[in-house]
């Protein structure tokens, strides 16, 4: 594996960066300040609950919300007005996932919403350096909720 830069999502356990709104997602960490750091990213217990918690939060978008692309799928995730670049996010995901954003996904299919997985870390955090196993079990556990 090639070395990679320590990220807050890394540290954190949380490569997704998903923010803390009061889902009580597994292996949240407990402290005194509650389960998130000082910029409101939760923090996690271990790498699984955290992958885990993004392929829910991904799986949750199509379930709940009927977003089926990654055009529809990144804007719900990652908004414009958390300062991100939702184009820019957009066109990696698309790339790394090597499909149109426009392109239809089935995130019920356990290789599809692992690639999104992948492709979302590796956007957070500049490289994936997650087991392809590990990410398969976090997928599984998520489908499982």
């Amino acid at each position: 594996m090639a070395p990679f830069k320590m990220t807050v999502g890394f540290l954190n356990r949380n490569p997704g960066n998903l923010r803390y709104f009061g889902v009580t997602w597994n292996g949240l960490a407990a402290s005194p300040e509650g389960p998130c750091d000082d910029k409101g990213f939760c923090v996690f217990t271990n790498d699984l609950d955290g992958i885990r918690a993004l392929a829910l939060d991904l799986l949750n978008a199509q379930r709940r919300h009927g977003l089926r692309t990654i055009a529809e799928i990144i804007p719900h995730y990652a908004p414009a007005k958390d300062n991100n670049n939702v184009v820019a996010y957009i066109a990696d995901v698309a790339h790394d996932m090597g499909v149109p954003s426009t392109h239809a996904l089935d995130l019920t299919d356990a290789s599809q919403l692992a690639a999104l997985v992948s492709a979302v870390i590796k956007h957070e955090n500049g490289a994936d350096p997650y087991s392809d196993d590990l990410k398969a079990a976090a997928v599984a556990a998520a489908y499982a909720a």
